[in-house]
């Protein structure tokens, strides 16, 4: 029966993915024009076309509900859920009824509301954020001569390091924070100047968030729901949540009841999990939606900032967010006002992605289709989908947006110049979690192979060919890269391509999987020390005073090949239970075991101290010759594992 019914989901699978190939590859595959009318039967196809992909990709990746909502031309032509948004009782999706938590979509929302108060005169996108931010949430300069400006928090050049752990997300209301209480207690450091690169920052649109609800004068969840939900007819969008009683962010009973519910895929079974708070940074996360009210809201963003008569924005300023208004490099995509921008074969496109840890989702608007697409998964298995279905429907509505290899430069491109490992730019910098976010950061490894780049991350293997200028473009979709060389000519940070985040070029000991090397062999070595002064010390007593003399050298060596096997061991104990956690460990950072490491690792540092002191007795004494080259080889092992922990801060650094 158990291989019966995987033949039957194998089936079922093959049958809904042939399905989708065999609609892309049909005739005709005609492009679309905005002047064009879509007929009833071009949205039956397009029906069918989502239906099988939809259930396909359910298949394949495990994807409990998922919601679409499809706007063409000025209409909703598909609005529908797949699979189940509860579990106990088991409910349908409904795309009116149930509200998805949409995460950094959230962020557009924000960002129309800015431009409103831009609209009435209340600020200026060039105005220092300082200016329009009580003191408590006021930014330092920290070094840096230039201030951070409003349209840097909007373009993520603020230059924030970004962090996550332990509180972006949590699981119980009473350790929800206000806004200002948190904005105000997780201030990241400023790590670049403003207006470098665009690196990616929930910190940054939750400040600005709380800017534009001061300017403003009301409380955000407020600003929203009276200037842009209610006008629109979204009455099933909220930044609200349940919460604890008086919690003014309180979410309405009824609306709460219809928040679909988040799954971790687990052990081959879909494992309901807690809702995630967000209210803490509402505006760069928080909201909940339906799909019928992201149609609304596409509708609006593809006309003139207005939608049945009501307008929320003016069409310059709605048309902002189609203009882009910073670039981290020309060969890849901008960003437009806050909203991402990218290319699917001759069409520009913008919108954005979120994802909280069960919830996965992307709105994508293409202008010259009159084109919207949402898209919303419960599960924590469907980031990969929601990221790539809005490119598959453009494709099948033009075939002229399917991939096609470009034309290779007339220079003549040293690709090995390219090649290395790249770590991400969005990450903590300065705080003890560096090393932990390092490990889940992505790590982009590139490799030259027979005339183009193969680009490996830690979820998939992609070839890019190149375009000249240092540019590249993958070969079997529409991902952009570039690298950027530094003075020497060798090539130091690569540019992803959504233009939001860059990568660093590191090497072995920049990369965050030397310590994972390099602190395990430092409590080897500090066992190898441990045994054989144990064994020195007992032999000494009955050995000259020339050798009793050496027993101080022996000591320090005997203390700290302790002191390193002990750090080694609980080190590894609370990584492994950080790492046990999987999505929960944002909830749960800093574990105790991870307090106790960082406040027991100066104990080794300052034994390893002491016996690189003690070295010039060691070397003098009457040891075996092993025992004389184990002391300093000891302490090389010893000093490269200190210079990672203060690499990684896990010396004094911040929790």
């Amino acid at each position: 029966m158990i291989a019966f019914a995987r033949l039957a989901r194998l089936l079922l699978l093959t049958q809904a993915l042939l399905f989708a190939h065999v609609v892309l590859a049909s005739e005709p595959a005609l492009p679309v024009t905005p002047s064009e009318p879509t007929p009833g039967f071009e949205q039956a196809r397009i029906a069918a076309f989502v239906e099988g992909v939809v259930q396909g990709f359910r298949q394949r990746d495990r994807i409990k509900g998922v919601v679409v909502g499809i706007v063409h031309h000025g209409e909703v032509v598909l609005l529908e859920g797949y699979g189940h948004a509860r579990q106990d009782p088991l409910q349908a999706v409904d795309p009116h009824r149930d509200l998805f938590r949409i995460a950094s979509i959230s962020k557009t929302f924000t960002y129309a509301a800015l431009m409103q108060q831009v609209e009435q005169g209340r600020l200026r996108l060039d105005d220092p954020i300082n200016t329009h931010l009580p003191e408590a949430l006021r930014i330092p300069d920290q070094g840096f001569p230039e201030p951070i400006r409003v349209h840097h928090l909007l373009n993520h050049t603020a230059g924030f390091e970004d962090l996550a752990l332990g509180h972006l997300f949590v699981d119980e209301p009473a350790e929800v924070l206000t806004a200002a209480d948190y904005l105000a207690r997780h201030r990241p450091q400023r790590v670049r100047p403003p207006g470098e690169q665009a690196v990616y920052s929930n910190y940054g649109i939750a400040l600005l968030g709380a800017l534009v609800a001061g300017v403003a004068g009301r409380p955000f969840e407020e600003l929203l729901e009276r200037d842009l939900f209610q006008p629109l007819g979204m009455h099933d969008t909220t930044f609200r949540e349940p919460g604890l009683e008086g919690d003014p962010r309180l979410i309405d009973p009824g609306l709460a009841a219809r928040i679909a519910t988040g799954f971790s895929r687990q052990r081959a079974a879909y494992v309901a999990m807690p809702l995630e708070h967000i209210a803490q940074t509402a505006a760069s996360g928080g909201a909940s939606a339906t799909a019928a009210d992201m149609t609304r809201w596409m509708l609006a963003l593809l006309g003139d900032g207005s939608l049945q008569g009501q307008r929320v924005l003016s069409p310059e300023s709605n048309g902002r967010f189609r203009e882009v208004s910073f670039r981290n490099h020309e060969g890849v995509n901008g960003i437009a006002h806050g909203f991402i921008t990218d290319r699917i074969g001759p069409h520009f496109a913008f919108g954005h992605g979120g994802a909280t840890l069960y919830f996965h989702s992307n709105m994508v608007l293409v202008p010259s289709l009159s084109l919207g697409v949402f898209i919303s998964t419960n599960t924590s298995t469907g980031r990969r989908f929601a990221r790539e279905f809005p490119a598959m429907l453009v494709e099948f509505l033009d075939a002229s947006a399917r991939p096609q290899l470009p034309v290779a430069p007339a220079e003549t491109i040293d690709l090995q110049a390219y090649a290395g490992e790249y770590l991400g730019n969005r990450r903590s910098w300065r705080s003890a979690d560096a090393l932990l976010v390092a490990q889940r950061s992505v790590v982009t490894e590139v490799e030259a192979a027979d005339g183009h780049l193969l680009v490996s991350t830690p979820n998939e293997l992609l070839r890019f060919v190149p375009l000249g200028n240092h540019r590249f473009r993958e070969a079997e979709g529409h991902g952009l890269l570039a690298f950027v060389p530094g003075e020497d000519g060798r090539i130091e940070r690569l540019i992803l391509g959504s233009g939001i985040n860059t990568a660093d070029r590191i090497g072995f000991f920049g990369h965050p999987q030397t310590p994972l090397l390099l602190l395990p062999l430092a409590s080897l070595l500090g066992l190898a020390m441990l045994l054989a002064f144990t064994l020195g010390l007992r032999r000494s007593r009955r050995q000259p005073a020339a050798m009793a003399r050496a027993d101080w050298a022996a000591r320090a060596g005997l203390l700290a090949g302790f002191g390193w096997l002990a750090f080694g061991v609980l080190a590894a104990c609370a990584w492994l239970q950080l790492d046990a956690q999987r999505e929960q460990w944002m909830f749960v950072y800093p574990t105790p075991l991870w307090q106790w490491l960082l406040l027991l690792a100066p104990l080794p540092v300052a034994l390893s101290l002491l016996q690189a002191f003690l070295l010039p007795l060691a070397w003098r004494s009457a040891w075996s010759w092993p025992l004389r080259l184990l002391y300093p080889l000891a302490l090389v092992g010893f000093a490269l594992a200190i210079w990672q922990m203060a690499r990684w801060n896990l010396l004094g650094g911040p929790v």
